[in-house]
């Protein structure tokens, strides 16, 4: 479904940058509020809110939590954890 995981730097990058959520939102709109940033050692924790139109004009908003490991200075590694339940609601991966 292309939801990931990712792998490599071109994958990583080009998922961030909204080819992911591109397929179900209309990246025009997005908006995050950041709640808050942990960090601690090399490991980081970013807490915070999407909210946007979905590409067929529903509003959609859900609670994220990105956990960013990095090693040698570079981010290695980052985790996402979201309501999947709620975004399956929305989205309904299973028929993408």
């Amino acid at each position: 479904t292309g939801f990931g995981p990712f792998q490599g730097r071109d994958q990583v990058v080009d998922a961030l940058a909204g080819g992911v959520v591109g397929k179900v939102l209309d990246v025009a709109t997005i908006r995050r509020t950041l709640h808050r940033i942990l960090a601690d050692d090399d490991m980081a924790v970013v807490l915070n809110r999407l909210e946007a139109m979905t590409r067929d004009g529903q509003p959609y908003a859900n609670e994220y939590c990105f956990v960013f490991t990095c090693h040698g200075g570079v981010i290695s590694r980052i985790v996402e954890f979201a309501d999947t339940l709620h975004a399956d609601a929305v989205f309904h991966f299973a028929s993408l």
